[in-house]
């Protein structure tokens, strides 16, 4: 019979830092680069991103998160890692900002870079500190450096004549542009509501960048290059809007994992309290606020171009309903139809969403299925629901469901 593998061995702590040092010189040759200078290229914030990421990596596969002479240099390490990616993300905007064709004042530039100076001084101050604790656990620290010019910024000078002539060709072209601006609308609806209502975290910020990122893909799949686009300008800075939100959001995520990762105060292991005295949590929320308020301007400032967009390619004036269904309230799956009715004669796009689940606006059976979930949760609580699309369609869905659905319970 065969025998298994198996699982591995301890080891001690001299060999591990004899492997350790060996695997972390790339990254010090990188993370040395920031004690000499005070500029740093995308390019250079990548690369140190990804070889924190590797030395992350190897350190988990020995479970080094877990051992009192290792874990703070670990912990170190992920620190970099993450603000290095926020700034990569910030570089990112600040390189391309030009091209999304949606300047304004310039404050978002100024924010920027305030906000990568804020990195710098914290990746410094983090790399400080990892290279002391590297130090005093037996690690060899090289004194040299990469060469900076692996890292200089890539300056495209030259470009090819731009002599295509073909259009891309959807048969339901139209159908995409309403498609992709109505989804544009709700999730700069939802952005608004929650730095409105909510406290911002990883999670909720990760999902608003997530349906920013498939309406990106999904404008890139079938509008990017249509004769639409050629023949509407206001097509590309649609995109231009999309692509700001998206990245703008990217770069909250990164700094928000980082805040409730690594420093967030709420029961403060020893390992956030040194990281805390390294970078200020006040300071890293306070630039987390400022990217998400940007983030927040452009995208109401996208939705004025989607609604006008809807207005041109659909004949549509958008509405948004809440109504809340108050505690108590018996809901009548029976006369659920009578919901639907007002979508099945139209094409226009119509969101429903109850509890927070989406479901289909002209699907019978997925509002008795979603309605039946929430008639338990009606006799403790409050519950929302949230239509929009077309004025006319969902003035009359609110109007049926009123009169015909919830019976209120006084």
């Amino acid at each position: 019979m065969e025998r298994g593998k198996p699982l591995g061995k301890v080891i001690s702590k001299e060999e591990f830092t004899l492997k350790l040092e060996k695997r972390a010189q790339r990254f010090f040759k990188v993370g040395n680069l920031i004690l000499k200078k005070r500029y740093f290229s995308q390019n250079y914030y990548s690369n140190l991103e990804n070889e924190a990421h590797i030395l992350e990596t190897f350190l988990d596969d020995h479970k080094a998160r877990g051992n009192k002479t290792f874990a703070f240099f670990t912990e170190l390490v992920a620190c970099i890692r993450w603000i290095a990616r926020t700034a990569h993300t910030l570089k990112h905007i600040q390189n391309r900002y030009k091209s999304y064709g949606v300047e304004k004042d310039g404050k978002l530039l100024t924010d920027i870079k305030n906000s990568l100076e804020f990195c710098n001084s914290s990746i410094s101050n983090l790399y400080k500190a990892l290279k002391e604790e590297a130090l005093s656990i037996g690690i060899k620290v090289p004194s040299s450096y990469l060469n900076e010019e692996d890292f200089m910024e890539a300056e495209i000078q030259e470009y090819l004549v731009q002599d295509i002539d073909e259009d891309y060709c959807c048969l339901y072209q139209e159908e995409k542009v309403i498609e992709v601006t109505f989804a544009y609308v709700d999730v700069a609806d939802r952005l608004a509501q929650l730095l409105k209502e909510e406290e911002p975290t990883e999670d909720k910020i990760e999902e608003l960048s997530s349906a920013f990122h498939r309406i990106q893909s999904k404008y890139d799949s079938y509008i990017s290059g249509s004769k639409e686009e050629k023949e509407d300008k206001r097509l590309k800075k649609m995109r231009g809007y999309t692509s700001v939100c998206l990245h703008l959001l990217e770069a909250a995520l990164y700094m928000l994992h980082f805040y409730e990762r690594h420093i967030k105060a709420d029961g403060l292991s020893g390992l956030k309290e040194k990281i805390s005295r390294i970078v200020s949590p006040s300071e890293v929320r306070e630039n987390i606020k400022v990217i998400l308020n940007h983030a927040n301007g452009y995208a109401l400032e996208g939705e004025f171009l989607a609604r006008e967009l809807l207005k041109d390619y659909a004949d549509m004036t958008l509405a948004r309903e809440r109504v809340i269904i108050p505690k108590g309230s018996v809901l009548h799956l029976r006369p659920a139809s009578a919901l639907v009715e007002p979508v099945i004669h139209s094409t226009a796009p119509v969101l429903l969403e109850i509890d927070g689940k989406k479901v289909r606006a002209n699907s019978v059976l997925e509002i008795i299925a979603v309605m039946g979930e929430v008639a338990d949760k009606l006799e403790k609580s409050d519950v929302e629901m949230v239509l929009q699309g077309d004025k006319e369609i969902v003035r009359k869905m609110k109007e049926n469901f009123l009169t015909k659905i919830v019976e209120t319970k006084y």
